[in-house]
Parts: C-alpha cells; structure tokens; sequence
C-alpha cells in the first residue's frame, strides 16, 4: 500500500496531538498572486470548516488562526505578506489550489493549538507535488494551507 492512499499527500500526526471528532481536516497547496496582476482565473476554496493556519507565517512567527469560520478570501488577505512595503496588502489572487491530503479528524496540541500541516509532514510524492507547484509558479507565494472542523 502506497504512504497517499488513505490520506492523500500528507502524514497527520499521531504522537503527541489530540485527535477530535469534530469534522474532517483539509490540507490544500495553494499558489497567491500577491501583486494581483489578474493574468490567471481566481480561485476559490469553499468549505464550512475553520481555517487553522499556513505552513510560514504561523508556524514561524507561532501566530495560529482564530477560532470561528474564517472565509477563504480573508484566509488569503491574512496570510498574504507584501515583502516590499511589509506590511500586509489586500492585492491578491488565488490562481491555483491543489487537496493535498484530508482526515476524519481534527487535531490539537494541547487540545487548544490546532495542528498546522508543514512541509515537513507531507509524504514524498506530497514534497515532489509542491515543487512543482513551486516551478509552474515561479513567481508566485506557494503556502499550505490547514483546514479543520469540515462537515
């Protein structure tokens, strides 16, 4: 049996996390256009689940989601980071998404921090997928984005 059959591209955790039943988790590969050039259709993501957090800026500067619904589009101009005037911009567009990998449940560290998929935990054929990503838009922000509580 292939490590993506049952969870598609990504290694949920199992050591050291709260595991609930209180929906599914999504993992998407997405690609932001930040300088919203328009050259590519915008897409959108559309679940009923809570938007945990990226694989960057959350993880790195330790700054996890709220805890109520967050809408795609504000999910996008949140974790969106204009390098030039640093400083958050509203200018961008989401021109490719990709369902990484899904679970039955959600998870928390210290069942209050949701768990936040990184590049670290996606299997081979996972890490191989987002560099394409990365080199189909090489001029683009490539994130994973972490979504739980889906019903």
């Amino acid at each position: 049996m292939s490590d993506y059959q049952d969870t598609g591209f990504v290694f949920f955790p199992n050591e050291n996390i709260r595991v609930l039943d209180t929906g599914k988790t999504f993992v998407y590969l997405v690609a932001i256009d930040c300088e919203n050039t328009k050259d590519f259709s915008t897409i959108s993501i559309n679940n009923d689940g809570v938007y945990c957090g990226n694989d960057i800026l959350d993880v790195i500067l330790h700054s996890h989601a709220p805890t109520e619904t967050v809408p795609m589009e504000e999910a996008i101009e949140s974790i969106t980071f204009n390098e030039n005037a640093k400083e958050e911009t509203n200018d961008k567009s989401l021109i490719s998404s990709v369902l990484l990998g899904w679970s039955e449940s959600s998870y928390y560290y210290n069942g209050t921090q949701p768990w936040i998929c990184e590049f670290n935990n996606l299997t081979e054929h996972g890490r191989r997928l987002y560099f394409s990503l990365k080199k189909l838009h090489n001029d683009k922000e490539i994130k994973i984005l972490t979504f739980n509580h889906i019903k």
